[in-house]
């Protein structure tokens, strides 16, 4: 069977990365986990798993992954955040394909949220492309926030799910919502985007519905609400913040 590294950036994450290398148990040739300064016990957990630990300043998220990507040796290469776990049918798939010859140059993962304790069927499900030939000469994007990974070649779909454990409790979902919008407004700043009421009005409502009732995210009970509503705060959020760099553009011109 060709072989597998498995790719991960960590950052103060001991206690998701003992669950997602728990649950990973063996499945990999090879495990790197490229640390950007943490200080708790993340390297630890790390080597205790018998993954190899890489120190590497932060660069970026997309500039951190292809750094790491470097480093794999593997003919795959499977990219896992450090609050990501692998379920046994996913594992099992993922198996099935790398085996054989194909004409597949990278697999996109069905991604499902836990939260409040629940596996989210709907209202926080999406599609991320995390298996990769490394002959498919595969590369990070450099976004702020929300990169993407590119190849050459064809890609299929793997129907099992990759479990995201996103926020351990409601205020780490908090820090998140002032963090990653701030990141998207100063990335559509720099796209030339600027600030409009309309959107501020607009955007907010429109990130609620689309996930609780176009995703469905009612059959998913009160976690579904809640997460919607957190999509609300979020939008509403990035286009404070987007307002707020337009006004110290304004000021320094």
């Amino acid at each position: 069977m060709p072989k597998l590294s498995l790719a991960i950036i960590a950052l103060n994450e001991e206690v998701n990365l003992a669950r997602t290398l728990s649950a990973a148990g063996g499945f990999a040739d090879e495990v790197i986990v490229m640390d950007s300064g943490s200080i708790d016990r993340t390297c630890a957990v790390a080597e205790s798993f018998g993954a190899r630990v890489i120190h590497q300043p932060w660069l970026g998220y997309g500039a951190q992954k292809n750094k790491l990507f470097a480093e794999c040796q593997g003919e795959w290469i499977l990219s896992l955040d450090a609050d990501e776990a692998l379920t046994p049918e996913l594992k099992a798939a993922i198996r099935q394909v790398i085996s054989g010859p194909s004409e597949i140059s990278g697999y996109i993962l069905r991604r499902r949220m836990v939260y409040m304790g629940k596996v989210l069927r709907y209202a926080s499900c999406d599609q991320v492309l995390r298996l990769v030939k490394k002959s498919a000469n595969p590369i990070w994007d450099t976004s702020l926030v929300h990169e993407q990974l590119h190849i050459t070649g064809k890609v299929a779909k793997l129907n099992p799910a990759l479990l995201h454990y996103s926020y351990a409790n409601f205020t780490e979902h908090f820090e998140v919502c002032i963090k990653y919008p701030r990141l998207s407004a100063q990335q559509k700043a720099q796209k030339g985007e600027r600030f409009s009421l309309m959107k501020l009005l607009f955007r907010p409502p429109v990130a609620f519905f689309k996930s609780y009732i176009i995703k469905r995210g009612f059959l998913d009970g009160l976690p579904g609400f809640v997460l919607a509503m957190m999509w609300f705060l979020g939008t509403w959020m990035k286009y404070l913040y987007l307002w707020e760099i337009t006004q110290e553009v304004s000021q320094e011109a």
